[in-house]
């Protein structure tokens, strides 16, 4: 009896986890809430818009967008919204855990919704009321999913990649930008000799004299010949 006393007495040891993996468990939480949120917006906010802008290059070459121009719109439609809604859910997070997951589950659940929406949109005849209730029950369906099932967050996540390959491929079909016509160089007159023989003698104290004789050549009929050991007289033409 005073064993089983003292034994019941002790202090039931439960390790604690330590500092770093508290921390590491915190960053592995909000990464892969970020990657659910990035596989999501990927395929509701990205793929559609940059579905629109490869089939309207009317747009980009009315506002003479070149390539980094078009690179850093696709990349900002790609990466602006799942930041935004990250942000916002570490923010919600301010307010506890459990608030932050309930803020998380909503967001995948509109996401999913949202989805829903537009692949019923595209294959099915429904439209106004009815394609709202459409969304509204795939949400809700996948919501009540994503927050029993680990499979359906594990399929979440191995989406994520998803967005990328969608920059890729609609960088590979963007429209080129146009290109500015070259300019034509205009074509050099040749002088006579006797004209190059007066703008020598007359440009050979004045710097506009001598330039005007850089149609002339050495070569040039017309010119007298240099002696030779003797040095070239200033504005003779190379």
């Amino acid at each position: 009896m005073a064993s089983a006393t003292q034994t019941d007495s002790r202090p039931a040891d439960t390790p604690q986890p330590s500092r770093r993996t508290r921390l590491w468990l915190f960053v592995r939480h909000q990464l892969w809430s970020f990657l659910e949120l990035f596989a999501l917006t990927g395929f509701v906010v990205a793929q559609p818009l940059l579905d629109v802008i490869g089939r309207s290059p009317d747009f980009l070459l009315f506002r003479q967008a070149d390539a980094r121009d078009i690179a850093l719109l696709a990349v900002t439609i790609t990466l602006l919204p799942p930041l935004v809604l990250w942000g916002l859910e570490a923010v919600a997070g301010l307010a506890g855990r459990r608030v932050q997951r309930l803020f998380h589950l909503t967001l995948v659940a509109g996401l999913l919704g949202l989805l829903g929406l537009e692949v019923a949109k595209k294959t099915t005849p429904l439209r106004g009321s009815a394609l709202v209730v459409v969304g509204v029950l795939v949400g809700l369906g996948a919501g009540a999913l994503y927050a029993k099932g680990s499979a359906f967050r594990l399929w979440l996540r191995y989406a994520s990649p998803a967005p990328l390959v969608f920059l890729l491929v609609s960088g590979r079909h963007q429209p080129a930008p146009p290109s500015r016509p070259a300019r034509r160089r205009a074509p050099t007159r040749h002088r006579s000799s006797s004209s190059c023989w007066t703008s020598f003698r007359r440009g050979r104290s004045s710097t506009i004299g001598a330039a005007s004789t850089g149609a002339c050549t050495r070569t040039s009929p017309g010119w007298p010949p240099v002696r030779p050991g003797t040095a070239t007289p200033p504005g003779w033409p190379a």
